[in-house]
């Protein structure tokens, strides 16, 4: 948004209400957008709508019950959202409205996500942080090298473009105490938290002793999923 296209919006509306009925709805109907994941329009009655009728109801369904809690994490998304640092994008245009004051009509479904994204961005410190915990902790051994048996947990995947098409890739963390990348075993689908098994040839990475390479991974099962099933 440029600044005259934030001045122009006008301010009908108190944020920290929006954000609060924003917080309330979400904990009692969970987070409804108007598009799904791969951006097709869903059915059903929206966050925003329901944080719409709350600021103006007309009758006691279009109510939203608030606690002091939800004001408090309203005031606190607030906080973390005008103290961030992108410069474009989703997160600068949210700043610039929440600075500007900006809460008419216009504006009210990415007002709403303010809720959303706030949580989000807890939720990955959090996963950060015991991320960082697991790795102050844990034992850390030689990598083996030549023909190893890895028994433990997929820490990451991703999926490579190549000339030959593309590549599933996965790091797993053996129960040992190394960690290993390569090509994910075929005939299995994994995710991060999995439980796998498999056999390979390791070559030792020369820059962390307690990382290596494998390729050929063969005999692969999966032992459990993130789950635990």
């Amino acid at each position: 948004w440029s600044d005259d296209d934030v001045a122009r919006g006008g301010s009908n509306y108190s944020l920290t209400e929006i954000v609060a009925l924003s917080y309330a709805s979400i904990d009692a109907h969970g987070w409804a957008g108007s598009t799904d994941a791969l951006g097709n329009r869903v059915e059903g009655t929206t966050t925003r709508k329901r944080v719409e009728s709350a600021l103006r109801p007309i009758d006691d369904d279009d109510r939203i019950a608030t606690t002091a809690e939800h004001y408090a994490r309203a005031v606190r998304a607030i906080e973390w959202i005008s103290a961030t640092t992108d410069e474009s994008g989703y997160l600068a245009n949210l700043r610039a409205v929440v600075l500007a004051g900006v809460t008419d009509s216009k504006r009210m479904g990415l007002l709403v996500s303010l809720a959303r994204s706030y949580d989000k961005h807890l939720e990955h410190a959090e996963r950060k942080a015991e991320r960082e915990r697991e790795r102050a902790n844990e034992v850390r051994i030689p990598c083996p090298i030549g023909r190893v048996t890895i028994i433990g947990k997929v820490v990451s995947t991703d999926a490579k473009d190549t000339d030959y098409g593309t590549r599933y890739v996965m790091t797993v963390r053996d129960d040992s105490g190394f960690t290993v990348w390569g090509s994910q075993p075929s005939g299995l689908s994994l995710n991060v938290g999995d439980r796998v098994e498999f056999v390979a040839n390791v070559e030792r990475s020369n820059r962390d002793e307690s990382f290596g390479f494998y390729k050929r991974p063969t005999k692969a099962r999966l032992l459990a999923t993130e789950g635990g099933e």
